[in-house]
């Protein structure tokens, strides 16, 4: 349960600019109000304060990034399919239905 529990506290810190910043003012503190143990919170508080925002930046801009590929790409994906059947599949039959026309006629 320990070892959840500081899962959870770290991938907060990862994720959560607020929290971090309280954590990096009082880290034993924070980490005791966690609910981490007394070897855990000594763990955490010994930490480098500057590699701790360093990584928790990379994370929370790789997520920003994921987050703003997969909408975007369902996006795209949903407007090619409105622009597949609401405008470019009315435009080829309109084409096909004159050039069967044409031919209907070529062959009078």
């Amino acid at each position: 349960m320990d070892d959840a529990r500081l899962e959870g506290f770290l991938a907060r810190l990862y994720t959560d600019a607020t929290f971090l910043e309280h954590f990096i003012a009082q880290p034993t503190e924070v980490a005791r109000a966690a609910g981490l143990s007394a070897d855990q919170t000594q763990a955490v508080a010994a930490m480098d304060m500057d590699d701790l925002r360093l990584a928790a930046g990379g994370f929370r801009s790789k997520g920003a990034r994921a987050m703003a590929a997969s909408h975007g790409s369902a996006a795209r994906g949903r407007w090619r399919r409105w622009w597949r059947w609401r405008v470019r599949m009315p435009l080829v039959l309109v084409a096909w239905r004159l050039s069967r026309r044409r031919i209907t006629e070529a062959r009078r």
